[in-house]
């Protein structure tokens, strides 16, 4: 019901499925946690990958790969 949700973050949540009933591709599901988790901790980079259990290097490293612009996320 109300107030169920996360305080501080609007529409928190991931979408597992595709409209057609599938599951979404792994990296399109860790684009998506990656970038909810930047939005979440204000784009405080080493909190984003301590929350997420990944080092620095590896979080930016993903961002290359998943194509993500950290100041727009």
């Amino acid at each position: 019901g109300p107030g169920s949700q996360q305080q501080g973050s609007g529409n928190a949540g991931v979408t597992l499925f595709r409209p057609d009933g599938n599951l979404r591709a792994l990296d399109e599901i860790e684009a998506d946690v990656i970038r909810l988790a930047i939005g979440h901790y204000r784009g405080r980079m080493t909190e984003v990958a301590r929350r997420l259990g990944i080092g620095r290097s590896t979080l930016y490293r993903k961002l290359g790969e998943l194509g993500i612009d950290q100041s727009a996320a």
